[in-house]
């Protein structure tokens, strides 16, 4: 998704334009998707907007995850929890990207053995993982860490 500005009669307005799922996928082939099965690689989403590219790119991770732990679902959905982080400018496009993201993740647990409190520790996940924030002052914050 990328955020442009439109020129109104007042001002400049932010508007977005997510990415189709069609090009999230292929996307996700030209970077490989195998890479996902390695422990020590990451999805960060830094403009999340609504979770339609996040969503598909889970789904396309989840793929590689079920592979690796030869069909043993719950371990493929543990470990997709911990994939990826994503964040937004916009707090509305949060609450959007949460929801999404919390049904396809329940989605995927409504085929492991299920309980409530395993919903409750979806939601907690998700919320931790899809954050309000700026871009540029989320990345001036990794960039001030390194240099203490």
């Amino acid at each position: 998704m990328k955020t442009k500005l439109v020129r109104t009669k007042k001002s400049l307005k932010p508007t977005q334009i997510m990415t189709p799922p069609w090009a999230t996928r292929e996307m996700m082939a030209l970077i490989g998707t195998k890479k996902f099965s390695d422990e020590d690689t990451y999805l960060f989403e830094p403009s999340c907007g609504d979770g339609s590219m996040l969503q598909t790119c889970c789904e396309e991770i989840h793929k590689v995850l079920l592979e690796k732990y030869r069909g043993n679902k719950e371990q493929a959905l543990a470990d997709l929890c911990f994939k990826f982080y994503a964040i937004d400018l916009c707090s509305e496009m949060v609450v959007k990207t949460r929801t999404k993201m919390y049904e396809f993740l329940k989605s995927l647990l409504s085929d492991c053995n299920k309980d409530v409190f395993s919903s409750y520790i979806l939601a907690r996940i998700i919320h931790e993982k899809i954050e309000h924030k700026d871009f540029f002052e989320f990345m001036k914050g990794k960039q001030n860490c390194g240099n203490k």
